[in-house]
């Protein structure tokens, strides 16, 4: 079947490398900051997952979702027998670390487009937003990426203490188990 769609290909706008540069500025700057400081703190549930069971459990769980593997860190850190407070506060950091996960996958998988406002006096401005695909009321901004940014910074420093803490509770009860 043939389209009825009116093709004008004389009117399609097409930019350089340069222009394009110049068109979104510093957001990919933001972005890949931002994605670059998430990573950190997803790489923090792969050396505590390291530390319980085998080799073979951690090829296993190493290849599970950032969900199910802070479920699975939350499982294996329960049978540690840690004080009530470090788990809950292990609990709050694995949710702080989803909660980053569902907007690095906004900043990574929504492309930020040029969106005109116009003022009272009728002065436009353009101004680079990410509109979630799914659900356009969901709206990035420059600012909720350099604040994501200082959060995820924030996060990567608790979750390395949260790793020495587990760490250490590990080593402690490997050396009471070997004292007579």
């Amino acid at each position: 079947m043939e389209s009825t769609y009116p093709m004008q290909t004389d009117i399609i706008a097409t930019m350089s490398p340069d222009d394009y540069i110049n068109l979104v500025g510093d957001w990919p700057l933001l972005v890949g900051r931002f994605i670059l400081s998430f990573s950190s703190c997803e790489h923090w549930t792969y050396l505590i997952l390291q530390q319980f069971g085998t080799d073979q459990t951690f090829a296993t769980d190493s290849k599970l979702t950032l969900r199910k593997r802070t479920q699975k860190i939350l499982a294996y850190v329960a049978k540690l027998g840690l004080p009530d407070d470090l788990f809950a506060l292990t609990r709050g950091r694995l949710k702080e670390l989803r909660d980053l996960g569902n907007k690095r996958n906004l900043a990574a998988h929504n492309a930020p487009m040029a969106h005109v406002f116009a003022d009272e006096s009728g002065e436009l401005r353009v101004d680079f937003q990410t509109r979630a695909a799914l659900n356009q009321n969901i709206v990035l901004t420059k600012k909720d990426l350099e604040s994501w940014f200082l959060d995820a910074v924030e996060l990567d420093n608790h979750l390395c203490h949260l790793h020495a803490m587990i760490s250490n509770r590990i080593v402690s009860m490997k050396l009471a188990a070997n004292t007579p």
